[in-house]
């Protein structure tokens, strides 16, 4: 008879590899110099993986080689002083703890008695955070997994309600307005919704990345005119190019004008309500039908962790609510109550697998406290001023617009006669090597340079490190014969 391999047992080597692995997994929480990362391309790198899928264990020393070997070897070092990358800063060490506890634990949000701490201790969070946002007493917040995921319930809940409110309209007739320079997610949303491109209106935006209150009200003027019904605004606090913020009042008096839910993208910009001197950008968040915030972004939590606000909680009850009476083996009883009084978790959320987030924003406010986190936020928003002043004031470079947040876009002012292939090249021969990491963004046609400041290692003395890399990279374009190459950016 032939004995089948054991495979190995948790009990027998979860604590060995923890213990084997702790001090490796705490370097990754220090900041580092050097290199930002191997410079290794993506087929060396996969050869250095496990060719096959094994159909045996290789047992744990496998587990401590691969992380001692190739994961640490090979990734790109958010706590770089030099890393200006995207909106996903290292995770704080709270953060840190949380995902050990919730990747040990695996515990569920879904319903209480299932994951009596998780849900109880969800549900003190957004007690917390609808306080600290100043939302009023009917409204709610919710977990979800990112800011698509936010925005997508967000414009559910507005179809809803106005399919409710008017049930002799076909929601296909209606419009939708977003900034031309709003993040991707929400037209991706309205298509996954059943709409059409065709009912969306792209806003312009102003010469600083702001979508301009002025042509909204236009805009909304010229469709109310024609008797079309409009279903939505969507506005950004910190837009993803530039961090550019919305006028959130005349937003919002622009929608009353013509019954349109306000949905406003906070997902980055939310922040600043943790700052006093930032708090201005958000002015009037909290009238807003429903707001997206991310604390993986600017509180420094691993992702996913991110939060739909909703004004009034009646709203996305009533969206959540259809089909949840077939889930008896996880609602028992659902039936018994109208949906507005909703009380486990999964009867306001749309996913039913979700991280327990809420323990990294809990954790990460009792460590830190709201004063430390604001003083992070506000270093990187004074990092991101001092290089905006030292971009003006050098003639290699050109400043797109002073900065409302943490986030610099700018030019080198010689890169050859196509500023934006030129700059294009740039920032991808400067991810390909390993001295410094930044990103881009189109806007008004033209390609800029993106800097965004999440690292607690960086200091005002990298600011002129950064630009005399560019520099230097600008310098060898130019000389350069080969044509531009960036396909793959």
């Amino acid at each position: 008879m032939i004995q089948m391999p054991r495979y190995p047992s948790d009990g027998d080597i979860g604590a060995q590899l923890v213990r084997a692995l702790a001090d490796e997994v705490a370097n990754f929480m220090r900041p580092v110099s050097g290199p930002t990362h191997s410079a290794l391309g993506e087929e060396a790198i996969r050869d250095l993986l496990v060719a096959e899928i094994p159909r045996r264990s290789l047992g744990p020393n496998s587990i401590e080689s691969f992380v001692t070997e190739i994961f640490s070897k090979h990734i790109r070092s958010y706590r770089h002083p030099l890393h200006f990358g995207h909106q996903r800063p290292a995770p704080n060490a709270a953060s840190l703890i949380a995902d050990m506890l919730n990747g040990a634990t695996n515990t569920t949000v879904s319903v209480f008695e299932a994951g009596p701490i998780s849900v109880a201790l969800e549900k003190h969070v957004q007690s917390w955070l609808l306080g600290l946002f100043n939302m009023p007493v009917h409204s709610c917040v919710t977990f979800t997994n990112g800011g698509s995921e936010s925005v997508l319930t967000a414009l559910l809940s507005a179809r809803i309600r106005f399919e409710r409110d008017n049930p002799d309209l076909d929601i296909r007739t209606t419009r939708i307005f977003v900034g031309s320079d709003a993040h991707y997610s929400a037209e991706r949303a309205i298509r996954i919704l059943g709409l059409s491109p065709t009912n969306v209106i792209r806003v312009p935006v102003m010469p600083d990345g702001q979508t301009s209150a002025s042509a909204l009200r236009k805009l909304v003027s010229a469709v109310k005119a024609e008797g079309v019904p409009i279903l939505a605004i969507v506005a950004t606090s910190g837009s993803t190019a530039c961090g550019a913020f919305d006028d959130l009042t005349a937003f919002r008096q622009i929608a009353d004008t013509c019954g349109a839910w306000l949905h406003v993208d906070a997902c980055h910009g939310g922040a600043c309500r943790l700052v006093p001197e930032l708090a201005r950008y958000i002015r009037g968040l909290e009238h807003a039908d429903s707001f997206s915030w991310d604390p993986h972004k600017m509180m420094w939590v691993s992702p996913p962790c991110a939060c739909l606000f909703m004004r009034r909680r009646r709203d996305l009850n009533l969206a959540l609510a259809d089909d949840l009476e077939r889930a008896s083996y996880i609602l028992d009883g659902i039936t018994d109550r109208p949906s507005e009084t909703a009380s486990e978790s999964l009867e306001w959320t749309l996913s039913c697998t979700r991280s327990f987030s809420a323990l990294k924003v809990y954790l990460t406010l009792i460590l830190y406290g709201l004063d430390g986190i604001a003083e992070r936020i506000r270093s990187m928003h004074d990092l991101a001023c001092k290089l905006a002043a030292a971009v003006a004031a050098d003639h290699r470079f050109k400043l797109f617009a002073n900065p409302a947040f943490n986030i610099v876009c700018f030019q080198h002012r010689n890169v050859g006669s196509d500023v934006s292939a030129g700059h294009r090249q740039l920032r991808l021969n400067l991810a390909v090597a390993d001295k410094c990491y930044l990103t881009g963004a189109e806007i008004h046609g033209e390609y800029w340079l993106r800097a965004q400041f999440t690292s607690e290692a960086t200091r005002e003395s990298d600011i002129s490190k950064l630009l005399d890399i560019v520099d230097a990279e600008a310098s060898h374009i130019r000389a350069s014969d080969t044509p531009l190459k960036i396909s793959g950016v």
